[in-house]
């Protein structure tokens, strides 16, 4: 069992300093998708403030393990209320 840390930008940056221990990379990257889809649902809107969102997966010694970049190109202006 090995530590991956999830590390998150979307105008700033979130550190993951806990880091979470998977046995196998298929687990991390299943992991990597399913945190990114719920912290992306949270963002909701405000995904189109800073719309270039990224995920980097590091293991202990720092070297990224894999990657996941959204970005998005809004056809119209976005409307706040």
């Amino acid at each position: 069992m090995s530590f991956y840390f999830f590390h998150v930008k979307d105008g700033q940056d979130y550190v993951d300093d806990m880091g979470t221990e998977f046995a196998t990379l298929d687990e991390v990257r299943s992991e990597a998708l399913f945190a990114a889809g719920s912290m992306l649902r949270e963002l909701g809107r405000e995904f189109w403030q800073a719309p270039i969102w990224t995920m980097r997966v590091t293991d202990r010694s720092g070297e990224i393990v894999l990657k996941l970049n959204f970005t998005a190109d809004g056809v119209a202006p976005l409307l706040v209320p």
